[in-house]
């Protein structure tokens, strides 16, 4: 078969064979100087085509260059953040004051014995979103994430086609211009038009910037890149806290918080490159090529001058392989646009089982994670305070899921997740009051590191001329799930306060099963064509039926042995300390 070219890292050019823990590389004795070696970024070259993967492995999967576009790329979840978040304070509940002392009605039962204590506090204080009208300021949160509902769709379809940058910057101009002008509103009418703007540029910014960030990194550090991402949106809520109560009013948050996705609209257009893999998927390869080299110079694994790589799609088999395939990137990317983008996610039954299972979990996640929020928004003590706690304890949960991806795989550590959450949430019928609130919270925990590795998932579920629109769909189902939690918190007043949390840990518990039916993808390429997904699971089959009717047969290979044959039972032996099987030769047979 191929030869699969040296390892980073790799300094003798003699035959090897090295054992890691995601697979065994075979390393050809080098007939000429085309070997490379992390010591000799000169020859970090081929004129073999390779996919963005395999060029990630030799130039680094996450170095220097990657890390600062990173940081740069996900620091935007700091903005998504702030704008969301801010409503928790925009649209608190206004605090009332007794006109007289000794006043035993309540402010809805007589208006005039009650009188706001501060106006500026809120918009519902502003506008007197009360008692009768309180629906009123319900119903901006709804309206927020219908927006972001419809930004996340249209937004990440315009992403596909247009490109990961400027939909962007565009998501980020909506967001930033909705948010500032909504410090202004002149009434509650314009206030909920320009909340509904600021929820589409967010959608669309939220999915956006999170394909951006993982389109530069290799496999191996996907899973831990892309729960960074969301520990980065839950420090962005904890930063918004103290912001908040620096704040004199209102409109003075509402235009702060909209202050960092403004910043990112001129970062986006102006310092950071555009993907590689969706410029390959667009038929576009050397620009994608110069893109990559650019990443290998500032990583110091590729000298200045050398020339570009040549690119290949994953679709083609091993190696090189796919420089062959007969559909290219801008092929599949056509066929997205004539066959509609959407539409393009049932065209096989693999695509339409990841579609399927994606919006069930992003519907589930967001469903209890909204929903928990929400049934513990009524503790004592300062509003401040108690945002903080509850975003804060996010960030450990996301990292566990990071590290737990990288160690068990996304499958298991997703279905785990949502299964530790609904049972959770399940307890709370049976628990004594007492421990019921422990058990919600732990459940937040749980539905948390779910919700931060759907992300992770969803990227590599996906092939990149899908990849965008995949996410988009499936961030539109967590919309969905968002606005459809505050209804179920209304079962607490009919059926008892446990309700709510039984209805979210039945939600979990679906999303469990669910996750059960989808492909592991820990360590794997993330497929570059829809053809890609259809092998993975062709792929996955054929070897496992083929284990139970072929033999692995392994013998010293030599000059003189040329075909000799094999003696089968022949001791293998192999040294733990060195890795290393020494030279090898291969052969399967049935």
């Amino acid at each position: 078969g191929a030869w699969c070219p040296p390892p980073v890292g790799a300094t003798e050019k003699t035959p090897l064979c090295t054992a890691s823990r995601q697979r065994l590389r075979m390393v050809q004795q080098p007939s000429d100087d085309s070997c490379w070696s992390a010591e000799d970024p000169k020859k970090a070259h081929s004129d073999e085509a390779v996919t963005i993967d395999a060029y990630f492995g030799r130039i680094g999967e996450f170095g220097r260059y990657q890390r600062s576009h990173y940081a740069v790329v996900a620091g935007a979840w700091v903005a998504c953040a702030w704008i969301t978040f801010s409503m928790v304070f925009v649209n608190a509940r206004p605090a009332w004051l007794a006109v007289a002392e000794g006043t035993t009605t309540t402010p809805c039962d007589d208006p005039d014995a009650w009188t706001i204590a501060d106006t500026a506090q809120s918009v519902g204080a502003e506008w007197r979103l009360v008692c009768a009208d309180g629906y009123r300021r319900a119903s901006l949160d709804s309206l927020y994430f219908l927006g972001f509902l419809i930004g996340a769709s249209a937004l990440g379809a315009a992403s596909d086609r247009y490109g990961r940058r400027k939909a962007c910057a565009v998501s980020a101009g909506i967001a930033a211009g909705g948010s500032l002008a909504s410090a202004f509103a002149p009434s509650f009418g314009a206030f909920a038009v320009l909340r509904f703007l600021a929820g589409i540029g967010v959608g669309g910014l939220g999915s956006d910037c999170y394909v951006l960030a993982s389109e530069f990194i290799g496999p191996s550090w996907q899973s831990r890149t892309g729960n960074a991402q969301a520990a980065i949106f839950a420090v962005g809520g904890t930063l918004l806290a103290p912001v908040a109560l620096c704040m004199p009013g209102w409109r003075s948050l509402a235009l702060v918080s909209a202050l960092p996705a403004a910043a990112y609209v001129p970062v986006f257009l102006l310092g950071v490159a555009e993907s590689p893999r969706w410029l390959l998927a667009q038929g576009r390869a050397d620009e994608a090529a110069r893109v990559l080299l650019r990443v290998g110079v500032v990583n110091g694994a590729t000298a200045q001058g050398t020339p570009p790589p040549k690119l290949a799609t994953s679709g083609g088999g091993g190696g090189g392989g796919g420089a062959g395939a007969p559909t290219s990137g801008r092929d599949e990317a056509a066929g997205e646009l004539r066959c509609g983008a959407v539409g393009r996610l049932c065209s096989t039954a693999a695509l339409r089982r990841r579609t399927g299972v994606m919006v069930l979990c992003w519907f589930a996640a967001s469903f209890s994670y909204y929903g928990l929020s929400l049934n513990a928004g009524n503790l004592e003590g300062s509003l401040h305070a108690n945002f903080a706690l509850s975003v804060a304890v996010e960030i450990p949960a996301d990292l566990l899921a990071g590290w737990l991806c990288d160690r068990v795989g996304r499958k298991i550590t997703l279905a785990a997740a949502f299964g530790a959450a609904g049972a959770l949430c399940l307890s709370c019928a049976v628990l004594p009051a007492s421990l019921t609130a422990g058990a919600a919270m732990l459940g937040k925990f749980a539905i948390s590191a779910a919700f931060a590795i759907v992300f992770v998932y969803t990227a590599e579920l996906f092939p990149t001329p899908l990849r965008n629109v995949g996410m988009g769909v499936s961030s539109s189902a967590a919309r969905i799930g968002g606005m459809a939690a505050p209804s179920v918190i209304l079962l607490a007043d009919l059926l008892g306060a446990r309700a709510p949390n039984v209805v979210f840990g039945s939600a979990g518990a679906v999303a469990c099963c669910g996750v059960l039916l989808l492909p592991e993808t820990k360590g794997r390429p993330m497929p570059e064509t829809v053809a890609d997904c259809d092998d993975a699971r062709g792929r996955s089959s054929r070897r496992r039926n083929s284990m139970s009717t072929r033999k692995l047969r392994v013998a010293p290979l030599s000059e003189s042995d040329g075909d000799a044959p094999v003696d089968e039972g022949a001791p293998v032996v192999w040294s733990p300390a060195s890795e290393s099987f020494g030279t090898t030769q291969l052969q399967l047979s049935n």
